[in-house]
């Protein structure tokens, strides 16, 4: 072979490796990129409905065909934020960040926990989900200051069954999972989050403190033959628990300190019933069935500001205040509306 045909098939060998090399990258490795506006919105804007629609400057983020769309209030156009040509979503929840910059979703070609910085599309950060975990119930949420996506893993019932991840979007700051903790939790401040998990045996309460991207925990309730579901933040000392001991349920007040009291009044005050106190969200799901007639509401989002949701039924997505002054307004099919903070 002649030094130019040597020269040739060097390069055609070097440009096949890298064909293959980048068709593996592309199969195997998260999106680097959020596609955005892949469909055309409406040159011109819908006519007025004469609802709340009208008065709302919002959009919503939302599911459908197996891809991500974004729905901009009041002109009700739509966009395609996402294609389900490289992503293949699941029937798990997006996540906004508090201060709506940040977009946090799963990938479940790769199963990836990924977050993207919505408006430019750019990733900002991707997270393997562990291996044993894969193809299990899985919730994301972001800490209040938006610089750790939570990622909860539950593949049973048990905190045995279940893990949470803690993945700081910096990356010089360290990752932490915790196995056999519950794969809820609240913050209670910036910096502090509260959680249940197993220390031997033992349900407990703990404390995670945050600091410099690494976590100190602190038992703060055992539970002696009881099990706990913390249910919300009263104060930023104080979370609302369930305590369930032999079948029986008790609903407290459990101080960092470890003080478990009853309910303060005036945070009770708050929710019209006790089954509202105890599960919001339930009983905001079974009110919109009451009010609006429409059944089957699976899933629910309220805005930041607390003055209208988003609920998904019967296959599709409606919009209608909180206080229900008005009908629902159908936004159209589609599951998992968030609205953006």
């Amino acid at each position: 072979m002649s030094p130019v045909a040597r020269k040739i098939t060097a390069g055609l060998l070097v440009v096949l490796l890298l064909v293959i090399v980048v068709s593996l990258f592309r199969k195997y490795t998260p999106i680097s990129k959020f596609a955005t506006n892949l469909t055309e919105s409406s040159p011109v804007p819908l006519p007025p409905t004469g609802t709340f629609i009208d008065n709302l400057e919002a959009s919503v983020v939302f599911y459908r065909d197996n891809s991500l769309f974004e729905l901009t209030l009041p002109s009700r156009n739509v966009v395609q934020v996402g294609t389900g040509k490289d992503l293949s979503y699941p029937h798990i929840a997006p996540v906004w960040s508090y201060d709506g910059k940040k977009l946090a979703l799963v990938q479940p070609e790769f199963l990836f926990a990924t977050v993207v910085s919505y408006d430019d599309g750019g990733l900002i950060a991707s997270y393997p989900i562990p291996d044993q975990y894969k193809n299990t119930d899985i919730s994301l949420s972001f800490s209040p200051k938006g610089d750790i996506l939570v990622i909860g893993l539950q593949k049973g019932k048990s905190a045995a069954d279940q893990a949470i991840s803690f993945q700081p979007l910096a990356a010089d700051r360290k990752s932490s999972q915790y196995d056999r903790c519950r794969s809820g939790g609240v913050w209670i401040s910036p910096d502090t989050f509260i959680g249940v998990c197993l220390l031997g045996d033992t349900e407990t309460v703990v404390g995670l403190q945050f600091s410099d991207g690494t976590a100190a925990m602190t038992p703060l309730a055992r539970g002696n033959n009881a099990t706990f579901q913390l249910l919300g933040v009263i104060d930023y000392q104080t979370v609302l628990l369930k305590k369930i001991v032999g079948g029986q349920e008790t609903l407290g007040a459990l101080k960092l300190d470890g003080s478990f009291g009853s309910v303060p009044a005036q945070y009770a005050k708050l929710f019209p019933t006790k089954e509202a106190l105890a599960d919001p969200i339930s009983a905001l799901k079974k009110k919109i069935s009451e009010k609006t007639g429409i059944k089957d509401v699976d899933d629910v989002n309220v805005s930041l500001d607390n003055t209208w949701i988003v609920f998904h039924a019967n296959e599709g997505l409606y919009a209608v205040p909180l206080n229900f002054s008005e009908k629902p307004f159908f936004l159209g099919a589609g599951s998992f509306g968030r609205i953006r903070p």
